[in-house]
């Protein structure tokens, strides 16, 4: 079977323990130094300056990670550093999302070695990356490895679509350096270094999972809405390779759906009341579910007695973009719009047609 494989800077950790003396300048000389705190005892407030005496254990592309024996940072913004060696680093605590980092970060090479271990890259599933992303708790970046669909976004993003949940991965590499494994199934060895609003890695090796079962790469549309009539609305179900079948489900019998090969068809009958549901669109593959994707549903309820209901076209109706928009007749409904309480922005045509930007303090 061959491999294909990625190596980024990655170090093997020296494996001799020499003592160092804190109260000593680690970089040799015998001057007194700040403080250096273990990087478990880290402790997140923004804007808090913090050293720490570590071993650079990886070199990313927009930073590195530091280890001790207590743990790993993610140093953003630098990579003057050499991968194997141990540095004082002084710099600034922050975050991104939940990840605790170090920014502004100065790196004093220190004459030492701390016997840190090689990294142990633990397998990290669907469930954990949802169930991080969801907390608000401060972490440390930590090794990971997750086998997932990778893929390129816009031309310049690395992503990737991970099995059991919705959140997406996001590598933090140049297009140019994973161009071999885009559209593949590959496992990613890493480390977390972000939770804004993706997963963010800093990858440390890449490999190609040979016959890799087939995964869902997109559904189109994400979000189905039908009017309190009813009807019927297709979703199309994009997947990585053939061999696989599209098994929709939703959890709610008011709606039915269908499956045609990879177009999967949501009907909604008359409504006498708002209906929401989720459609979860699976892929099994050899008798197992390997891959599911959820589509969220709605339906309006019928209007009261007196209600009228338009949709208002602006760019028909030959408004510019980031035009103010004071009142709109469609029909025998007029809408009128005020700047109420704020005096800075007036409510504004954008863009998308049938939408009005309005702000706070704006009135309806």
């Amino acid at each position: 079977m061959k491999i294909k494989s990625m190596l980024f800077a990655v170090v093997i950790a020296a494996a001799a323990l020499v003592g160092c003396d804190k109260e000593k300048n680690p970089s040799g000389g015998g001057k007194a130094q700040k403080p250096v705190t273990d990087i478990a005892k880290l402790e997140y407030q923004e804007g808090k300056n913090a050293s720490v005496l570590a071993q650079v254990v990886a070199v990313g592309e927009s930073g590195y990670i530091l280890a001790d024996k207590t743990g790993y940072l993610y140093v953003y913004g630098s990579t003057n550093v050499t991968a194997g060696s141990t540095y004082l680093v002084e710099g600034t605590l922050t975050k991104y999302g939940t990840v605790l980092e170090m920014k502004d970060a100065t790196a004093t090479a220190a004459d030492v070695s701390l016997g840190v271990a090689d990294p142990v890259y633990s397998a990290l599933t669907g469930a954990e990356v949802t169930s991080i992303m969801a907390s608000k708790s401060v972490i440390a970046t930590r090794p990971v490895s997750v086998t997932a669909f990778l893929y390129i976004s816009s031309g310049k993003y690395v992503n990737l679509t991970i099995p059991d949940t919705e959140i997406v991965g996001s590598l933090k590499t140049s297009v140019e350096k994973v161009s071999d494994y885009a559209d593949k199934t590959v496992t990613v060895k890493g480390f977390i270094t972000g939770t804004a609003t993706r997963m963010d890695f800093m990858p440390i090796d890449i490999q190609v999972v040979e016959n890799a079962a087939p995964v869902i790469t997109a559904v189109s549309p994400a979000a189905l809405e039908f009017t309190a009539d009813g009807g019927e609305k297709t979703v199309a179900v994009t997947v990585s390779a053939e061999g696989g079948t599209i098994v929709p489900t939703v959890d709610n019998e008011h709606f039915t759906v269908d499956v045609e090969g990879t177009t999967v068809t949501v009907t909604a009958p008359v409504a006498t009341e708002e209906v929401r549901a989720t459609l979860t669109v699976g892929l099994t593959f050899e008798g197992e579910t390997v891959s599911t994707k959820e589509v969220s549903i709605y339906q309006e309820a019928p209007l009261a007695s007196g209600q009228k209901k338009a949709s208002v076209d602006f760019t028909a109706k030959g408004y510019e973009n980031a035009t103010a928009v004071t009142s709109v007749t469609e029909g025998d409904i007029t809408i009128a719009f005020n700047g109420g309480s704020n005096t800075r922005n007036a409510p504004k045509y954008y863009t998308d047609g049938t939408s009005v930007r309005c702000y706070g303090g704006n009135t309806i």
